[in-house]
Order: structure tokens, then C-alpha cells, then sequence
């Protein structure tokens, strides 16, 4: 993994966290190593990488872990994390008006754990009802979600292309992999893609 892609990771390491409703009032040890690698240069990341760990100031329980992430692709310990997470609260946090905070009202109170239900609930306006939610925001959450039904799950040309060279990046360290290329709508340079 490189530098963006640790950062991104901890950035949802924190999210599900405060989804899980382990985070403490102060920032989690996610947090304050996400902000520690924003914070260095490519050299000092290098060094890290290399192993000195006195380039980067991590918090104690993470930086082995991270080492393991960023040399692998995967962290067990801290995956396991990730994978407690109902798979669709990622996308409810993509929706405008909703962070983890909400999120987790609407997995814990609201039993909304998809965008379908989200969907539902704000028409029967049940997400108004929950803790932290009132008919202003459920309306503004209901008109995220007809935007987004509309643009039928499509991402701009940029977006889609820096997610599909990740992808490519990854792949290609897999032993065995001899080939990686990108394919249909990013391929042919559309100014969008399907999700």
C-alpha cells in the first residue's frame, strides 16, 4: 500500500470505530496516525517503510499492524475491525447529511443498514423519529438519495480512474499476476463509469 491508500484505510479504521461505538470522547489511535502520515513527506514514508521507525510517530498499538498493512495489503488485527461493520453503512456515510455518528443511530435505533432501507424509512419519515434527526435533514437525506438513484450509481471519468489504478497497483503485486489492463468505460475514455 502506499502513503494515500494508509491514510484512506485509517481514515475507515476510525469511522468504524465510532460505528461500532468504541471510540472514546478524544481522537482514536486511527486518527492520530492518519494525521501523523499527512503530515510527513515521501522520504520520511520511505524511511518508515524501510523500517525506521522513528521517521514516523505512530501510536504504540498500531504500528506494528500498519507495518503488516502496508507491507501486505491486509491487517488481520485490524480488519477484523472493518468486517464487524454491516457491509452497508459504507455507503449510508456517503450520503450527504450522514456521518458515523448518524450512522450508527440508524444501524442501532432505525435497524437501516442499507440505502434501500434508508430509502424507505425517510418515506415513511421514520429516520425524522430517531435520535438526532429531524424532518429537515430526513428531507435533505431523501433528496441525496433520489440524486443518486438518478446519476444510476456512476462515478466521473477522474474518480473512476484513480480507483481503477489503485486496483491495477494492487493487483499487480499479486505473484502470478503477468498482466493488468483497464477495461470497458475507462478504457474507452467515457466521461463516466459504472460503479
Amino acid at each position: 500500500m502506499d502513503r494515500q491508500e494508509t491514510i484512506a484505510y485509517l481514515r475507515r479504521l476510525a469511522a468504524a470505530a465510532e460505528l461500532l461505538g468504541e471510540q472514546a470522547a478524544e481522537e482514536t489511535d486511527a486518527d492520530r496516525a492518519r494525521r501523523a502520515l499527512e503530515a510527513i513527506d515521501e522520504r520520511q514514508w520511505r524511511a518508515w517503510r524501510e523500517g525506521n521507525r522513528a521517521a514516523v510517530e505512530l501510536p504504540t498499538r498500531l504500528a506494528a499492524p500498519l507495518r503488516e498493512l502496508v507491507r501486505a495489503g491486509s491487517a488481520p488485527e485490524l480488519d477484523a475491525k472493518l468486517v464487524r461493520v454491516p457491509p452497508g453503512l459504507w455507503d449510508l456515510l456517503r450520503t450527504p447529511g450522514i456521518g458515523p455518528a448518524r450512522a450508527r443511530t440508524l444501524w442501532q435505533q432505525g435497524g437501516i443498514v442499507t440505502l434501500k432501507q434508508l430509502r424507505r424509512a425517510c418515506q415513511r419519515g421514520a429516520v425524522a423519529r430517531l435520535r438526532g434527526f429531524d424532518k429537515g435533514l430526513e428531507a435533505q437525506i431523501e433528496q441525496a438519495l433520489h440524486l443518486r438513484r438518478q446519476s444510476h450509481g456512476r462515478w466521473l471519468r477522474l474518480s473512476a480512474l484513480r480507483v481503477a489504478e489503485r486496483w491495477r497497483g494492487r493487483l499487480q503485486q499479486i505473484s502470478g499476476v503477468t498482466r493488468v489492463a483497464l477495461a470497458g468505460e475507462i478504457r474507452r475514455a467515457c466521461e463516466t463509469a459504472e460503479e
